[in-house]
């Protein structure tokens, strides 16, 4: 069952109350991810 924005968004708060450091990871691979989602998306 897919989570609702707002389920991901609260779990990453929580992540980041609690591990900093693993926050920002997760934050620099989404960001990483959301970059080849573009590129590819513009392509054929």
């Amino acid at each position: 069952m897919p989570r609702s924005n707002r389920d991901v968004f609260m779990e990453i708060s929580e992540t980041v109350q609690t591990n900093p450091d693993g926050a920002l990871q997760i934050y620099q691979l989404c960001v990483c991810f959301y970059h080849i989602y573009c590129w590819a998306s513009k392509g054929d």
